[in-house]
């Protein structure tokens, strides 16, 4: 078995509502004594859109919704400390903001949520693991076709409403 490093979530699905804490373990395995500044945790969401207008103009825009770096480990001593052979547990937590955005892959925009955790190695490549999850939306009353039609109709907005969810 090689060196890995590896993020696990305690919500084992990776699925978070806006508002709770996310918690969970960086599992590092080494196969030998490792010199070490530190284990880092980065905990990211970020919004992005892109389009072209009629006159071929690009216009983008990209927004952090979060960005949390943790430190989760860091050596005491000359800037490096010997991890021993093994594996190696290290916790985690924080909080998904109350305003966060659902996740959202388009045609002209997407919404992501990435976790990286990161442990720099002396002399060697450091042992990297990222990965997703997902923040999902919770609507506090269902929306009803009917309604959302009747509102844009007394309104005097003239347009289609499909019905797709």
């Amino acid at each position: 078995m090689s060196n890995s490093i590896s993020i696990e979530f305690d919500n084992q699905t990776g699925h978070f509502i806006p508002g709770t804490i996310a918690t969970g373990n960086v599992i590092i395995f080494l196969t030998s004594p490792k010199k070490s500044r530190n284990i880092m945790l980065q905990a990211s969401g970020t919004a992005k859109t892109s389009f072209t207008t009629e006159t071929s103009n690009r216009c983008s825009l990209e927004k952090s919704l979060f960005n949390y770096k943790l430190t989760l480990w860091k050596a005491l001593k000359n800037d490096e400390d010997l991890i021993p052979s093994g594996k190696h547990c290290f916790r985690f937590s924080f909080e998904i903001p109350s305003n966060c955005l659902p996740n959202f892959e388009g045609k002209h925009g997407h919404v992501r949520y990435l976790i990286k955790a990161e442990m720099h190695i002396s002399l060697q490549f450091n042992l990297v693991n990222e990965r997703t999850f997902y923040v999902l939306s919770i609507l506090k009353d269902p929306i009803k076709y009917e309604t959302v039609k009747r509102n844009f109709l007394t309104n005097g907005i003239n347009i289609e409403v499909s019905k797709t969810y």
